[in-house]
């Protein structure tokens, strides 16, 4: 899975962050630039969607062959 596009974005961001916080020693400076929606705003938008009549599996379909769209898979993984 590529860490630029789908949920793959979000996964590796979660693994970074975990790492990080278990360094001995971390940047004085990090910069990082998240251009991504929260699985909540994704959430929200499906559920648009599908009161507008489309599926909703073809929307989160939809947002992964997007980059960097939706960080993670849903909000329970937002929360882990």
């Amino acid at each position: 899975m590529s860490t630029e596009e789908g949920n793959g974005f979000g996964e590796a961001f979660l693994d970074f962050t975990v790492s990080l916080a278990a360094r001995k020693h971390v940047p004085h400076v990090l910069s990082l630039s998240l251009g991504s929606l929260s699985s909540a705003s994704c959430d929200l938008m499906c559920d648009q969607a599908v009161e507008r009549g489309f599926e909703r599996q073809d929307c989160i379909d939809y947002f992964q062959t997007q980059r960097q769209v939706c960080l993670t898979k849903n909000q329970l993984v937002s929360a882990a």
